[in-house]
């Protein structure tokens, strides 16, 4: 670093030089008006007030110094002599109302990037509700994303649970309850040439019966057959419940966006 400008110095030493001579002048007054036999005149020419003098020139001079570059530290345009926190010159406000439309010229974009990604991420939630209307897409998705729609779909309707994982609960994909009532739901992702049979629905009945569940719901993209529904109906009772894929797409239809932005009820 370079050597420290003579006026620099200077100007430092204009803070303590006045801190110094006013208590000099405050001294010599306390002298001339009381003498020594006063009290001040006492502190002051006491054998220990000159250590105390010492202290006082000390403080105040290195409380000049502060006070003197509080109020008349130049700003960096060069304006010294300057009350340059009261009275700043015109280029520091004009540079400090540059620094606030460049922040607020930040904030405001930084404000639009969030927007811009919320929006993203709500067409792109709606986009993929509206792909589930579609059979042919329910049956190519896969088998853990399947069951996480089937999940969101009964959560939509006030239900709580979660899905069992990719190797299953004793054939059950996902677990639902509300009100107290405990449901397993089995997912059954299948083309429109292989219907579910009575054996899947024996089965599930098994698992209702073990896991202790009011009733389970087997869900599939496809049908069941004329047996199965039969099977269901004089067997199991109220125990199971069938969706197919026709009624499956009408339940993700009444969840889906309208297209003026609202919401179809689920009901």
């Amino acid at each position: 670093m370079g050597r420290k400008p003579v006026k620099s110095f200077l100007d430092d030493l204009k803070g303590p030089a006045l801190t110094v001579g006013l208590l000099l002048l405050i001294a010599a007054a306390g002298y001339l008006y009381g003498g020594k036999r006063s009290a001040i005149g006492w502190v002051v020419f006491a054998w220990f007030g000159w250590i105390v003098l010492s202290l006082v020139v000390v403080i105040g001079g290195c409380l000049g110094i502060v006070i003197w570059h509080w109020l008349f530290e130049p700003c960096p345009h060069g304006r010294s002599k300057r009350w340059r926190r009261v009275r700043p010159c015109e280029a520091c406000k004009l540079e400090e109302e540059r620094r606030q439309e460049e922040y607020e010229e930040h904030s405001r974009r930084i404000a639009e990037e969030r927007e811009a990604a919320r929006l993203r991420d709500i067409r792109a939630r709606e986009e993929e509700r509206m792909r589930r209307t579609k059979l042919e897409f329910l049956r190519a998705v896969e088998p853990r994303k399947f069951e996480e729609w089937i999940l969101d779909l009964f959560c939509h309707k006030g239900w709580t649970g979660h899905t069992t994982g990719a190797t299953g609960d004793e054939g059950v994909d996902v677990h639902i309850e509300r009100n107290g009532e405990v449901v397993v739901i089995q997912c059954k992702r299948y083309g429109p040439d292989k219907r579910v049979g009575a054996p899947v629905l024996r089965d599930l009945l098994g698992t209702v019966v073990a896991e202790c569940a009011d009733r389970g719901i087997l869900v599939t993209t496809s049908s069941f057959t004329a047996e199965a529904v039969e099977w269901c109906k004089n067997k199991a009772g109220s125990r199971l419940e069938l969706i197919n894929g026709e009624e499956l797409v009408s339940m993700f239809q009444r969840i889906a966006p309208r297209d003026d932005g609202g919401q179809k009820s689920d009901q």
